[in-house]
């Protein structure tokens, strides 16, 4: 894959002219502000944007049929802009803790005319269960179980987690068993080996009979 295009054509995203120069303005504002505030690791370069891209897009079929996603750790946008921009019809909130990087996805929100984007520069663990979602998205967050531990109150009953996940640790998903609902593996690509997804949800109450 060499262009945008061809990364929607392949997983099925509809694409409209508006959403291809959407998604190249994110990666040029992004190489901008990295050069003076370090956002991220993302090397400049449209390899790097295509790998970037397609990683994040990836899970455009398992939120296409949600409404109120959170991204956690959301970072410079990856993936929560992304599929903002892809699906504009989504309710997204991006929360992230460092102010730069916040006010970045600011900046990309106001440029890119993202309305369905909410931005909360706090901790995920300090927000009031009020903001309760339906899907919560984490990319290179933190270990499984710290990851249920800080979002948990969070969710819907028939919420859950979708952790992207490189490797998968059997020692991390040993302390997270009794949450895992699903691990869905990913394509691999030339440059990314190991990609999962790893359902985190609630268990169903036992119910108890009467005696």
């Amino acid at each position: 894959m060499k262009s945008i295009q061809e990364v929607l054509q392949k997983l099925t995203i509809p694409c409209s002219d508006r959403s291809i120069t959407q998604f190249q303005d994110y990666f040029k504002y992004l190489h901008q502000w990295n050069k003076v505030h370090n956002l991220t690791s993302i090397p400049e370069g449209n390899k790097s944007i295509i790998i970037h891209l397609y990683d994040s897009l990836s899970l455009y079929p398992h939120v296409k049929n949600h409404h109120h996603i959170m991204d956690v750790g959301s970072g410079a946008g990856l993936p929560g802009v992304l599929l903002a921009i892809a699906q504009p019809d989504l309710e997204l909130t991006l929360v992230e803790c460092s102010h730069k990087r916040c006010a970045f996805l600011r900046h990309v929100r106001h440029k890119l005319g993202l309305k369905n984007v909410l931005i909360i520069n706090k901790r995920v663990e300090s927000l009031p269960p009020s903001l309760s979602y339906d899907l919560v998205l984490t990319r290179a967050f933190a270990p499984l179980n710290t990851q249920w531990r800080y979002i948990e109150h969070l969710l819907d009953e028939n919420a859950y987690i979708l952790a992207m996940k490189g490797k998968i640790q059997p020692e991390e998903i040993v302390r997270s068993t009794q949450h895992i609902y699903a691990i869905i593996k990913l394509p691999p690509t030339a440059e990314i080996h190991h990609r999962h997804l790893i359902k985190l949800k609630k268990k169903p109450a036992v119910s108890r009979g009467t005696k």
